[in-house]
Parts: structure tokens; sequence; C-alpha cells
């Protein structure tokens, strides 16, 4: 579940810094455009620039969800875990708990991580 959550993070991440890096060459051609007095150039390079901050919030917007579906999921797991195990005996609650305990680390580190992406959209 671990490496599927570094997964998750890790395409997020890609994304996002496509998305950012895309803006920022829009607005340097916007720039340039600017620079040379080229008002054909420039209108276009305003709406390349207006396309990318889209892409790029949109972007934010889709990375922010995706870590809370992947917590909710992990969440969810964690919640049948513990039904499982009240429902098995005392044997197989303690390899349950074991297994909830894993569980809720790999919640926690998805929760770290979607942390980190909301905190990285925030600058």
């Amino acid at each position: 579940m671990d490496h599927a959550v570094d997964q998750v993070d890790q395409a997020s991440q890609d994304a996002l810094a496509k998305a950012e890096a895309d803006y920022n060459q829009a607005k340097a051609d916007l720039d340039a455009a600017i620079a040379k007095g080229d008002k054909q150039a420039e209108e276009t390079a305003r709406k390349a620039l207006a396309n990318a901050e889209l892409a790029w919030n949109n972007t934010k917007e889709a990375v922010q969800n995706a870590g809370t579906r992947v917590a909710d999921g992990v969440n969810s797991a964690i919640d049948a875990t513990k039904d499982a195990a009240k429902e098995t005996g005392a044997a197989v609650k303690d390899a349950g708990e074991d297994a909830v305990n894993e569980m809720k680390e790999a919640g926690q580190k998805a929760e770290d991580k979607l942390n980190n992406v909301k905190e990285a959209l925030k600058n």
C-alpha cells in the first residue's frame, strides 16, 4: 500500500512540476513579446499564459482531490480491518491489530504526503 501511495505522490509532484513549468514558460514568452513590442505575439502569449494558469490551477485542485481520495481509501481500509478483527476472535484479533497498525502507519504517511502537497500548493 505504501508503494501505491508513493506512486500517487510522485505522479502528483510530476504533474504539478510540469504545469508550473508550462506556466513559467508562458509568462517568459509574454515578457519577451512585450519587450519586443510585438502586439500580435503579446496577445497570443497572454492567451497562452491564461490557459497555462488555468491548467496549473486545475492540476493543483486535481492533485489535492487525489490525495484526499487516497487518504479516504486508506481510512476505509483501516475501518474494514478493525471490523474484521473484532469479528474473528482473540487469536486473529492480535494479527488484525498488527495489520491495523500497519494500515494506520500507511494512512499517516498518505496524510503526511497529502499535507506536503497541500503545503506545496500554498507556495
